[in-house]
């Protein structure tokens, strides 16, 4: 018995290790790509109101309808990389890859003339026309950033599922250093508020190159051949990739559309400044506080494909329960640590006495908040490993604009609970949603999942075996499966 209980802690114990490896990286670099945005809206805010709202509006659209919809749209190789490199299916990973990069690039492409006419649509919901007019602008400035980040987070999902990430952080780090003396140099000797537009697209392109330079590199020093050479994706591997990125875009940006349309509400209360001051502290308290359970989803989603791609269905489940272990416990932290600045928090954010005040009250709430969703984060990224977007997506749909919202708008125009109300709807969305998402996962069949990934993984490199190399001249040879 005690020669069992030793073996399970070994286990344990290592893919804690492995799990780690990988959530510290992906945190950190998480944290640099949200500094750069806040540091260069730091740096606009010194210039004036209108250079200050038509920075934020315009940061708040690109994610929106950008860079959300590209991480989002990224996520569909966290399955099928993952499971390919599980199963040693090394070139299958550059034929996704590359995939990938070709979807994203033609959406970035369709985004890009939304991004430039984005005036009207910024009139169609009531902003003011010199707003809207530097905010287009703004956007336009901002346009390499989207075709950077349609190339760069394939390459770092494409990594991700290789289990290296520590270069990612690397290039992260290295870049921000650099990004934050221009930042101030655009903005404030060069180019005003447009600075800042164009400093997040030289940072975007500097991480984007340096990623595409350790890819080149690494090809020639590793064992795993995951990059052999330039490839023709076929319709059906495109098909394929669809049918996986777009459920896993969904996962993402339903629940983030449905904060920023929050946001819009804010804007019908009584006294919209202070609804809105203090709803934005919510929420970017809230992405701050979710870089942790981010790192953590990351390393669930690699950890479990790797697994089932490995024909390990028994590694996977263990995989689940100790990165769900970890979420609890860190989320806990957190919230233990947030409710003990319950009465100062807000002092970070303003000064008036009422905002301090009002960030105190609602506190709880924000750290129930950020607690549900530490764990739904994780058990996301495991549905993201298994392949099972498609239950994912309808389950998150359901939670936020069946439940959420309309929990949102009675409480805060009906109870007249304001800003508290509209939060409150959000934490009953990512109630209903946790709880659907935890019953997705207890039910899951290891086994027949295991025979389902396999199944999928015979059946792609069936397909890759008759995609030519167009660069190198000849054809990845099968590998055997055992």
């Amino acid at each position: 018995m005690e020669e069992n209980n030793s073996r399970w802690t070994t286990q344990v114990g290592t893919e804690a290790k492995k799990s780690l490896n990988i959530a510290a990286p992906m945190i950190v670099t998480n944290l640099i790509y949200f500094a750069i945005i806040m540091s260069s809206l730091m740096f606009v805010g010194h210039l004036g109101v209108l250079e200050l709202s038509s920075a934020a509006l315009g940061n708040s659209m690109a994610s929106v309808l950008g860079f959300t919809m590209m991480l989002g749209l990224a996520s569909g190789l966290e399955t099928l990389c993952g499971q390919a490199y599980g199963a040693k299916q090394y070139h299958l990973l550059g034929l996704y890859y590359q995939t990938s990069v070709l979807v994203l690039v033609c959406f970035a492409v369709l985004l890009s003339f939304l991004w430039w006419n984005m005036g009207p649509l910024l009139l169609f919901i009531g902003q003011q026309e010199n707003i809207s007019r530097q905010t287009t602008i703004y956007l336009r400035a901002l346009l390499p950033a989207l075709f950077a980040a349609a190339v760069t987070h394939p390459t770092i999902k494409f990594l991700q599922s290789q289990n290296v990430v520590l270069p990612v952080m690397v290039c992260c780090v290295t870049t921000f250093a650099v990004h934050i003396p221009l930042c101030y140099f655009l903005v404030f000797k060069a180019a005003g508020f447009l600075g800042a537009a164009w400093s997040i697209s030289i940072a975007y392109w500097l991480i984007l190159l340096q990623l595409l330079a350790y890819v080149a590199y690494s090809t020639g020093t590793r064992k795993e051949r995951t990059w052999t050479g330039f490839t023709r994706p076929k319709l059906t591997t495109i098909y394929l990739y669809l049918r996986i990125a777009i459920p896993s875009a969904f996962m993402i940006i339903v629940q983030f559309w449905a904060f920023e349309l929050l946001v819009l509400l804010s804007g019908l209360l009584p006294n919209p400044e202070r609804e809105l001051s203090l709803l934005s502290i919510c929420l970017n308290t809230g992405g701050i506080m979710f870089t942790l359970p981010f790192g953590l989803s990351a390393a669930s989603s690699t950890r479990v494909s790797n697994e089932l791609g490995a024909y390990n269905g028994r590694g996977a489940k263990l995989a689940t329960k100790v990165v769900v272990g970890m979420s609890i416990i860190q989320t806990s932290a957190v919230a233990s640590v947030m409710m003990a600045l319950q009465s100062k928090w807000g002092l970070a954010f303003s000064n008036d006495p009422q905002v301090v005040h009002d960030t105190a009250s609602i506190m709880p709430l924000l750290a129930l908040a950020v607690f549900l969703d530490g764990i739904q984060g994780p058990l996301g990224g495991v549905l993201r490993g298994c392949g099972l977007q498609d239950p994912a997506t309808i389950v998150t749909i359901f939670a936020f604009y069946g439940i959420g919202v309309p929990s949102a708008v009675l409480f805060s125009f009906y109870f007249k609970w304001g800003a508290k109300g509209l939060f409150g709807g959000c934490v009953c969305g990512t109630t209903t949603q946790l709880l659907l998402i935890s019953l997705l996962v207890l039910f899951i069949n290891w086994d027949k999942q295991v025979e389902k990934v396999w199944k999928g993984v015979r059946e792609n490199e069936e397909g890759a075996n008759s995609t030519q190399s167009y660069m190198s001249g000849n054809i990845q040879e099968p590998l055997l499966l055992a």
